[in-house]
């Protein structure tokens, strides 16, 4: 127990310090920060969205069973080297040196300024994978892996998908089948590579 509670400070940490900046601004309530100078420019965020049709009832228990199916790795919420923890609407996974926010809200994704509403699939809920930290040795590939393969099993979970968004770029994609073979297959942001940014979107 002295071992989850450990792991549960540091994931607390980095999940107080960096979940707000992963949120739209229109849910963290937080202002845009200025542009560093160049030379001090981020990282790129590492995160997608499913749109859902509606809510998608989610636990740890369950959250661990989707991510076991997609890494092929156990999952243990009190001890091993992965787990998650978490209640409510946000929980963080754990694996392999990296550490993901999975959130989930009740309601539609806010919409994009200038984009119409009848640009956007009709939904009810969205679910995200957020990176909030890894070991500096993970390359960028494998980090936007991990995120496609976690979303890849979602519809196979009961997920009723109906789009999926990057907020990085802002593009849009409508849901199609294929799209779980091209999440899990090391290159989840080609299902994007015929679709306008949402802001575009007509």
């Amino acid at each position: 127990m002295p071992l989850l509670f450990d792991r549960f400070q540091v994931a607390a940490r980095r999940f107080a310090r960096g979940w707000r900046s992963l949120l739209p601004a229109s849910l963290s309530g937080a202002r845009p920060p200025a542009a560093p100078p160049e030379d001090r420019q981020p990282r790129p965020k590492h995160s997608l969205v499913l749109w859902l049709r509606e809510p998608f009832a989610l636990d740890p228990d369950r959250i661990a069973a989707i991510a076991t199916r997609a890494y092929s790795r156990p999952f243990n919420q009190t001890n091993g080297s992965d787990y998650i923890i978490g209640q409510g609407v946000n929980h963080v996974m754990h694996v392999e040196e990296m550490w993901f926010l999975v959130l989930h809200m009740a309601r539609p994704y806010p919409r994009p300024e200038a984009t119409p509403a009848q640009a956007q699939p009709a939904h009810g809920a969205w679910l995200s994978i957020d990176l909030m930290a890894a070991a500096p040795e993970f390359p960028v590939g494998k980090i936007d892996n991990y995120l496609g393969r976690f979303l890849a099993e979602l519809p196979a979970a009961g997920a009723k998908v109906v789009a999926i968004f990057h907020p990085e770029t802002g593009r849009l994609a409508p849901w199609a089948p294929a799209h779980r073979e091209r999440l899990a297959g090391g290159d989840p942001l080609s299902v994007f590579d015929t679709a306008a940014p949402a802001a575009s979107a007509a």
